[in-house]
This record gives C-alpha cells, structure tokens and sequence, in this order.
C-alpha cells in the first residue's frame, strides 16, 4: 500500500533509505540523522541505513515545509526573470 503526504509517496511498511528521505525533502542527511538522533533513535550516519515509517514521519512532519518553503521561492524567483525579461525585450 502507498501513502501520499503533501506530493510524498512512501510504501507503508517498508524502510526507506536516508539519501532518498534527503532528496525528497530537500535536506542532508547529517541533518535528517541529527534530527532522528535529537528525538532519541539511534541512526547511523550513512546514506544506505534504512529508516522505519515512525521516523519517515517525523521528517516529513519537520522537513516539509521547508521544501514547500523553498520551492514557493524558486517558483517566485523564475516569475520574476520572466518579468524582466519580457521588460527589456519591450525595451529592445
């Protein structure tokens, strides 16, 4: 079975690796695994440990919003090179 949370698909379930946690959210895994460290797992610091669907959670609860964060940034900023430049092709 699947879960979808906020554009996050995860198998429930099964363990998910830290490097693809990280890349889905946006954030390293030193910070995924200090996270997990600071709410009392024990989490080897490596890009292939797994990571069961209580801690999956936890990240996603945390880290993303900052991913919704960063990507409604991004998503302003090319806005607004667009803007710019449609003006200074009016200007040409």
């Amino acid at each position: 079975m699947q879960e979808k949370t906020k554009g996050i698909i995860h198998r429930i379930g099964m363990a998910i690796r830290l490097n693809k946690v990280g890349r889905e959210l946006g954030v390293g895994i030193s910070t995924v695994v200090e996270f997990l460290r600071k709410k009392g797992y024990a989490v080897e610091e490596n890009p292939n440990s797994k990571i069961d669907d209580e801690q999956y959670e936890l990240l996603v609860k945390e880290f993303n919003k900052d991913k919704k964060q960063k990507e409604d940034v991004e998503k302003f900023n090319r806005q607004r090179q667009k803007s710019e430049q449609a003006r200074q092709d009016d200007a040409a």
